[in-house]
């Protein structure tokens, strides 16, 4: 997903997974003064930012500036008369960032209020019992890949038939994605 979309896509990389930008087709920063740097050249359309720091503290700090950023250029082509999606921010192991137990955060603020800026929110986790509320009710769809006994009463719990899907998603790379509308079975991504 992140390699054919047309426009901007910018991968958090919360975890600092090493090679991402090769993986992705992405190009690597650190740093909001990189950061902005790549924006302003126009043929990186595809960005993987490593925070600097290491705390989720600092992090939160890091996506808030990444979010007044992208917020500021939204309002920028609103105010020219262009208004529409012009960028997919995806932000790796959410829950660290977006948490149960945490008030509401500037992830949380992609989710409610991104699409008014051209900005879509793509959160990944793969423990998503530990995700704000705010992400998961505002989320547009849902993919959703193998589940551990951990997560399973978590998507009973909200109503979702997940033990009808748990045969299908045992097998590699096999996923569902819920729309809010049908839940449909999707078979292996292949790259």
């Amino acid at each position: 997903m992140f390699r054919q979309m047309p426009n901007w896509n910018i991968f958090f990389n919360t975890q600092a997974e090493p090679a991402l930008s090769r993986d992705f087709g992405g190009y690597e920063v650190s740093g909001i003064e990189d950061f902005t740097e790549a924006l302003t050249e126009g043929h990186r359309r595809r960005i993987v930012y490593t925070p600097e720091s290491e705390t989720i503290a600092e992090q939160q700090e890091e996506i808030s500036e990444i979010i007044d950023i992208l917020y500021g250029i939204g309002k920028i082509m609103n105010a020219a008369g262009r208004r529409h999606i012009w960028c997919h921010l995806y932000i790796d192991e959410v829950h660290l960032l977006s948490s149960k137990k945490s008030p509401f955060s500037m992830v949380d603020r992609i989710a409610t209020q991104g699409k008014r800026y051209g900005v879509v929110g793509v959160f990944v986790s793969q423990r998503p019992a530990l995700v704000s509320q705010t992400l998961i009710t505002q989320s547009d769809s849902q993919v959703i890949f193998r589940c551990n006994s951990y997560e399973i009463p978590y998507f009973e719990r909200y109503g979702f038939p997940i033990s009808e899907y748990k045969i299908w998603l045992a097998r590699p790379y096999h996923y569902i994605i819920d729309n809010g509308v049908r839940i449909g079975k999707m078979n292996p991504i292949t790259v």
